[in-house]
Formats: structure tokens, sequence, C-alpha cells
């Protein structure tokens, strides 16, 4: 181990799907945090939508983007607070890409990526889990369903 990843509290990164929430995964990460010590990042990947073209052909400003990622954002510490209680010490963070490309960016300053099954294991090698597995740069759970 080098001396920045000692010097740095251990990291779980879990991923929080917009429709389940992921209870499980949430409640595994915040319970293994407590016992290392650690500290929880939730996650959730968000993609912008395409811009609809504006009266003449210009393209609308960003602003209804910022106004989707602000949505976003708050579905997610709404989930998190849903899980875990509003007094919960989880860090929540929405970032723009896919889901497997964020989740493996982020195990890059990770210790831990915590992901939960959802209904998509009956989906082979396209389930996220055997995805990301095989790219991560660190190691990852994937918690069952109800767990």
């Amino acid at each position: 181990m080098n001396l920045a990843a000692a010097a740095r509290e251990f990291t779980i990164v879990v991923g929080v799907s917009p429709t389940s929430g992921s209870p499980g995964a949430l409640r595994w990460a915040a319970d293994e945090a407590a016992a290392r010590g650690g500290r929880v990042v939730a996650v959730r990947a968000w993609r912008p939508h395409a811009p609809e073209t504006a009266t003449g052909g210009r393209l609308p400003s960003v602003v209804a983007d910022e106004r989707s990622r602000g949505s976003e954002e708050s579905r997610l510490a709404d989930d998190v607070a849903r899980v875990l209680g509003h007094d919960h010490l989880v860090e929540t963070r929405v970032v723009a890409g896919k889901r497997r490309s964020v989740l493996v960016e982020e195990s890059r300053s990770a210790d831990l990526v915590v992901i939960d099954a959802g209904g998509a294991t009956a989906l082979g090698d396209r389930w996220l889990g055997g995805r990301l597995v095989g790219v991560s740069h660190c190691p990852v759970v994937v918690v069952p369903p109800r767990r």
C-alpha cells in the first residue's frame, strides 16, 4: 500500500440506480464503511438529453440541462435518505456519462465499488456487474436482490 492510500479514508462508491434506488447496495456499503471506519459516496450516472431545436433553428441554452442535472441530484439525495435516513453521512454525486463508464472512472479513487444485482441477472454478458468486474480499478461487490 502506498502512503497516499494509507493517508486517505477507506472509500466505498455505490452505484445508485434511478429506478430502484439500490437500497440493498446502499445498506451494505454503509454497514461496510462503518465496520472499516470509511466513507460512502453514492454515485448516479446521468445523461443529458439532446437539446431540442429552438425557434429559428437555434440551439436552446444549456439551462435546461443544468435544471435536469439539479433535479437528478435531488432525486439521488432523496433515494439515499429514504434508505439510510436523513442523518446519513453519505456523499452524493451525479456524474455525466453512461453507468459503466462512470463507475469505472469512480473506481480509480475508490477502495471498493458496490452495486445491486437488480433484476438484470438474466442478461448474461450485458449485465452491468459482469462488465464492470472486468474493468474496475478496485474490487466490485454485487449485492443480491432483497438483501
